[in-house]
């Protein structure tokens, strides 16, 4: 130790949270490093409120000590015009999107299932794009024993915003987020959300998405229903969606970064 001060950066600690959706190796490692890095470290920065709630719960540290710096959206994900534009109208199968690493955590296999009950009622695709993580092979056998599902891995951010833009609905149903990018890049580009109650999601989502509990199944289900059969619904969506992701820059955030390691730079 130099005795200078010291800042980390923790985006969230799910697996303190949510240990079984980890290797016993990932966990073991993350544990002991987050857990000493965290109480060596002068100031702790993480990218939500309630990412912060979950630090000082669980690594008793003082209130002082952490720092909020949220996420921003990259300019890159843009909405279509407004004439290119239009709510889903029933004349085809509902787009789907999902995004995330392929692991049990962004909760995939309940919106699957979710995606069958709605198949009752109208046709859909989902894709989802995202890399392989914890137990992906699982995931995807999952996928494609469903109809008209398909992963298709990572994508860089033009493509991505593609798809988020092709999209009728994005859903983002995770069990536990430190702050959940997706769903701000979504409805930067203009897609109607749904998300969950999990972790930082109602931080983030604010009244722009339709918010569901993780675990329910027939409420992921409902809520894509709402916004395949409500135009309105999906217009105003799509607005508040756009006015909200705009509140989150990384310009906002470098300015509470720059302000922190001034003041530490002072002492």
């Amino acid at each position: 130790m130099t005795g200078r001060p010291s800042v980390l950066t923790v985006h969230d600690i799910s697996f303190e949270i949510y240990p079984k959706f980890f290797s016993r190796g990932a966990l073991m490692r993350d544990r002991l490093l987050i857990r000493a890095s965290a109480r060596r470290a002068t100031r702790v920065v993480t990218v939500s409120n309630a990412s912060r709630l979950d630090i000082l719960e669980r690594y008793g540290l003082p209130e002082l000590k952490v720092a909020v710096a949220q996420n921003g959206v990259s300019e890159g994900f843009q909405p279509d015009d407004e004439g290119e534009w239009a709510p889903y109208a029933g004349d085809r199968p509902l787009r789907i999107l999902a995004v995330g690493t392929l692991q049990p955590r962004k909760n995939l296999t309940r919106l699957i299932d979710a995606l069958g009950l709605v198949s009752r009622t109208i046709p859909v695709q989902l894709r989802v794009a995202g890399p392989d993580g914890h137990e992906a092979n699982r995931i995807r056998e999952r996928l494609s024993k469903s109809v008209r599902a398909e992963a298709i891995g990572w994508v860089n951010e033009a493509e991505l915003a593609g798809e988020y833009r092709a999209a009728d609905v994005f859903a983002y149903p995770s069990i536990y987020e430190g702050f959940g990018l997706p769903v701000l890049e979504a409805m930067a580009c203009g897609t109607p959300v749904v998300t969950s109650t999990g972790g930082s999601l109602p931080e983030v989502a604010g009244d722009a998405a339709l918010l569901v509990d993780p675990l329910d199944v027939e409420a992921i289900a409902a809520a894509i229903l709402r916004i395949a059969g409500d135009p309105e619904l999906a217009r105003s969506l799509r607005a508040r969606g756009i006015e909200r992701a705009a509140q989150f820059t990384w310009e906002r955030s470098a300015a509470i970064h720059a302000d922190l390691y001034r003041d530490l730079g002072e002492r």
